[in-house]
């Protein structure tokens, strides 16, 4: 008897031949496609025209694409933008936030803008978060709040120190 712990000296029938499990090559499985193969199994009838569809297709994309002249405004738009975030990198002065780097984004840098919504995407990251005194919107939402707690005696309890939590946790949020 081998014992009740296992089977010998390991594997399925032991070291001494016998059925060994090693890794099995990887054959990949590619899926027949009749486009691949297309000279081995020829067209029974020939391919329909589409020039009239293709037509369409040119036509429907060059109606949905903006015109040249939006493009080129959109381009000195945005090349101005990036100038002036560069030289805020470049040259910060006593603007506080620190920035990283200027990324476009979107469909003006995939090249796939539709006629009527020409907008231009730009990532701006930075290096540091902004503080949330140097928030505007924090500010401005404790105003209203505090405006609030005057004018309406259901928020009366709320000081101005809870007003503050508040506000930033909306604002973090």
């Amino acid at each position: 008897r081998r014992g009740d712990r296992g089977r010998g000296r390991g594997g399925r029938f032991g070291s001494r031949g016998g059925l060994v499990q090693g890794y099995r090559p990887f054959v990949p499985h590619i899926p027949f496609d009749f486009y691949v193969c297309e000279m081995a199994f020829p067209r029974v009838k020939p391919a329909p025209d589409e020039t009239a569809f293709s037509e369409c297709l040119l036509k429907r994309n060059q109606d949905l694409s903006p015109t040249p002249t939006e493009q080129a405004s959109i381009l000195s738009l945005v090349t101005k933008i990036n100038n002036v975030i560069d030289n805020l990198i470049v040259a910060p002065g006593n603007f506080e936030v620190q920035i990283e780097e200027v990324r476009q984004v979107g469909s003006y840098k995939k090249g796939t803008m539709t006629a009527g919504h020409n907008v231009a995407d730009l990532v701006v990251i930075l290096k540091i978060l902004p503080t949330c005194e140097s928030h505007y919107f924090m500010n401005f939402l404790i105003r209203l709040l505090k405006d609030l707690r005057v004018r309406f005696p259901g928020f009366e309890p709320l000081t101005p120190w809870i007003l503050d939590l508040l506000v930033s946790t909306v604002v973090r949020v």
